[in-house]
């Protein structure tokens, strides 16, 4: 079980390196846009 977990987290390990990259460079770029952009200007809020 375990060992078929690890192999199964392995295989799909490049795949969820890139989601986790993409999560990051989404939620860092709205942190950023909400620091530079006034709120009444913000299309996030």
């Amino acid at each position: 079980m375990v060992e078929r977990f690890i192999l199964a987290v392995r295989s799909d390990f490049g795949c969820l390196v890139i989601i986790v990259a993409f999560v990051v460079i989404m939620i860092s770029t709205i942190v950023f846009a909400n620091i530079i952009t006034p709120p009444s200007n913000n299309p996030f809020v």
